[in-house]
């Protein structure tokens, strides 16, 4: 087979969504249609067309041209089976329905722009609405009761909402318009924005979760979210916040002080960073800037804006003037100002703050107060090209690492072995021999996940990693000259070790929490579990009784799972049983209906009831002695 033949059989094979979405968007999609539709069969390609935004797109940009689609759809209907066509089909005719609301909403965002532009209006005080509203939290004060109830109105969707004004190039323009916008009219904006941002949700669930869709009358959809990836997302935030829930208590605890506002802001990012980079060394480059140069340009910028309220505006130079004042030499301050500029190109204003007009830039003290600094530093690092967010994984392997070492005096380590055989190269990342038996640790860090886009991509990421993880696991175990290369190194401490006479438990380990323990024989585990286990913390939620005066702390997972000595029986036993928990937090996730009349949209949504978690905490407290 020719090497260019190998390449693109190695890109038809990768799961991972942002290549299914470049083989079916290329110049060679019809070959790989037929490559799935060999290998996995033609159900799994309608499945992959739609994962890949075939039908309908919950992103800001164009899917499909209409070229490669009816090429795709002739080939559909020329090779795949009846069953197949059907879903095809069944997925057309319902990404067009989601389709039209979508761009029925987009008209109407373009309308009420056109309105703001050719009424001479005041771009500045709409964006003064904004601040205010974020800044204050002030009511919706919505005249259709019903939206009202069914809108999650939050700051977070009205800074998606004003990202969407700007993408659209409304507020780039310094219109210092002699007409002030009426709040009727102000208030029809946010409703807009905020549809919008529901809509999308919703296609995003239909897309890569169980959505089930049905048109009533001419122009009205019903649309039920099922249970499965969508619930399996809710819970998988859930748990990675329950389950951090003591740090963050302990982090919290830790500012009853006389410290500022500022300086606790500071504290607090580099416990975070710490945390999610697995490394103290704030010396670690990411588009060029060291983590620290990032943790002082957040606090910057948070400083600047903590004791003002209104929207900001300051020329270029005089920004630079400031940075530079403080130190930042002309390379951190060409970056930061790069990447914290807003464009068409942006994810949105919490990573992008900077709205730039003309030699000055605008920025909304309040979107500086609310935004998530960690977030958005993610953000920033993920979709630039230098961003180096592979350093993380190496960190993460330390981290793992470093949990294991004396566990016990009889355990070994290593890590990073690799070799080569045939032109192919193979590589373990932890290995942990426990009593008779050998851990191997695949360590793999994931973007956390804000959407079921997210969750769905670390899913399919984690399938093309345990691919990865059972191909050089059965060099090392089942080949000659893996083995030899396995036993050397162990040989060094134990110098009758033989892979071929221990018990081999392969673990993957990341920083995501999903639904399951086991892929076939690999047990998936997220790294605060492992931490917890060898730590012998068992996870706790903290309940406190307002009334009584009382902190109640209730175990996540049996305490038996952490009592005696760590073995290789008891390690194994916690890795099949570290997700049945105390209590059912599975119970909370419930089935709300929104309608949104005006807009023709009735849902069933699933969302976490935080209020009926809490019942089932007091209930649990009363029943049991804690």
């Amino acid at each position: 087979m020719k090497e260019t033949e190998v390449i693109i059989l190695k890109k038809f094979k990768d799961v991972r969504l942002n290549t299914i979405e470049r083989n079916l968007q290329g110049t060679k999609a019809i070959e790989y249609l037929e490559y799935i539709s060999r290998e996995l069969g033609d159900l799994i390609l309608i499945e992959r067309l739609k994962v890949a935004g075939y039908f309908v797109t919950d992103r800001n940009q164009n899917g499909f041209k209409k070229e490669k689609r009816r090429e795709i759809e002739k080939w559909i209907r020329a090779h795949c089976s009846t069953e197949a066509k059907e879903k095809f089909y069944k997925y057309s005719k319902e990404g067009k329905l989601l389709s039209r609301k979508k761009n029925s909403i987009e008209k109407k965002i373009k309308r009420y722009m056109s309105y703001i532009k050719s009424h001479n209006i005041d771009t500045l005080q709409l964006l003064k609405y904004i601040n205010d509203v974020i800044l204050y939290n002030e009511t919706y004060n919505c005249k259709s009761k019903t939206l009202q109830e069914n809108l999650i109105v939050s700051n977070e969707n009205i800074i998606l909402g004003t990202g969407i004004l700007l993408r659209h190039g409304l507020l780039k323009e310094d219109n210092k318009g002699k007409n002030i916008i009426s709040h009727k009219k102000y208030m029809q904006i946010m409703e807009i924005m905020q549809v919008y941002n529901v809509v999308n949700d919703i296609i995003r669930n239909w897309i890569f979760g169980e959505v089930t869709l049905k048109r009533k009358y001419f122009s009205l959809i019903y649309i039920y979210e099922n249970f499965g990836i969508i619930s399996d997302r809710i819970l998988s935030i859930k748990e990675y916040m329950a389950l951090n829930a003591a740090k963050v208590t302990k982090t919290v605890l830790a500012y009853f002080d006389n410290s500022n506002e500022i300086n606790i802001y500071e504290k607090s990012l580099r416990e975070k960073v710490s945390e999610f980079f697995y490394t103290n060394d704030f010396q670690e480059e990411y588009i060029g800037i060291t983590l620290e140069e990032w943790i002082k340009i957040y606090t910057f910028f948070y400083n600047f804006a903590y004791d003002k309220n209104e929207i900001i505006r300051i020329g270029k130079q005089q920004l630079i003037k400031l940075l530079e004042m403080k130190k930042f030499d002309e390379n951190t301050i060409s970056v930061v100002l790069e990447a914290f500029t807003f464009d068409e190109k942006s994810n949105d204003l919490f990573s992008s703050f900077l709205i730039e007009q003309g030699e000055d830039y605008l920025i909304l003290s309040s979107i500086i107060k609310v935004t998530e600094p960690l977030k958005s530093m993610m953000s920033l690092f993920t979709k630039h090209t230098h961003g180096d967010i592979s350093k993380k994984g190496i960190s993460f392997e330390n981290y793992v690492r470093n949990i294991l070492y004396d566990v016990n005096s009889k355990s070994c380590i290593e890590s990073n072995l690799q070799s080569h055989h045939d032109g192919e190269s193979y590589e373990l990342d932890v290995l942990f021999y426990l009593n008779s038996t050998l851990f191997v640790f695949e360590c793999k860090t994931q973007f956390q996940h804000e959407d079921v886009r997210g969750y769905y991509r670390n899913i399919l990421e984690n399938e093309y990693y345990l691919s990865k993880f059972r191909r050089n696991l059965e060099y090392f175990t089942k080949e000659k000259s893996g083995q030899d290369s396995l036993n050397n190194r162990f040989r060094k401490n134990i110098p009758d070790f033989d892979v071929k006479n221990v018990k081999v438990v392969p673990i993957f380990v990341s920083n995501i929490s999903y639904s399951f323990v086991k892929q076939g024989n690999i047990y998936v585990l997220d790294a605060i579990r492992l931490y917890d286990f060898f730590e012998k913390q068992p996870p706790v939620i903290e309940y406190i009784d307002n009334t009584n005066k009382k902190i109640n702390l209730i175990f996540q997972l049996s305490p038996k799972l952490f009592e005696g000595k760590i073995s290789d029986s008891n390690f194994v036993h916690y890795l099949e049983n570290c997700k049945e928990y105390e209590i059912d937090i599975k119970k909370p996730i419930r089935k709300v209906e929104i309608f949104i009349r005006k807009y023709g949209i009735r849902a069933i949504r699933l969302v976490y009831d935080e209020d009926y978690f809490e019942e089932i905490v007091k209930e649990y407290i009363e029943t049991h002695s804690v």
